[in-house]
Formats: structure tokens, sequence, C-alpha cells
């Protein structure tokens, strides 16, 4: 299946794995104001406050964290 056949999924939520450095607070403070939902899924709960959802993850293990996947646009 090509990206044209997808379905449209109606959720505007991101998931951005490792999100908590620098890179990734910049990024989901980007996508927020264009009014996304955003989480952040990483090992650690960033530095600063933001308008988004943190989820904790190992990197190894499925865990609570894999919820925050179902219905995410991206990730």
């Amino acid at each position: 299946m090509n990206t044209l056949d997808a379905p449209v999924l109606p959720s505007n939520r991101i998931v951005i794995a490792g999100g908590s450095g620098f890179l990734g607070v910049s990024l989901a403070h980007h996508l927020a104001a264009e009014g996304r939902a955003v989480t952040l899924l990483s090992r650690h709960r960033p530095a600063c406050a933001g308008p988004w959802d943190f989820a904790e993850w190992d990197g190894r293990t499925a865990g609570a964290w894999t919820t925050c996947l179902e219905g995410a646009r991206a990730w």
C-alpha cells in the first residue's frame, strides 16, 4: 500500500520518541503552536514545562506508554 492509499486518521496527536531534549522540545513547541496534541515519549521528563503530555519509556520494554501510540497521526 502506498501513502496515498493509507487511511486518514482523525487524530491530530503526534508522539515524539526521545523528545525530552533540545530538538524534541523545540519540535513539540512548534507542533503545539500549530494546534497539534503532542506527547513526549522519553526516559526523562523534560526540564521545562510545555503544552504536551509526557509518557515514560525505557526503550526496551512495552509498558503503559504503548497506549499513547493508539490513534496517533505520527510517531
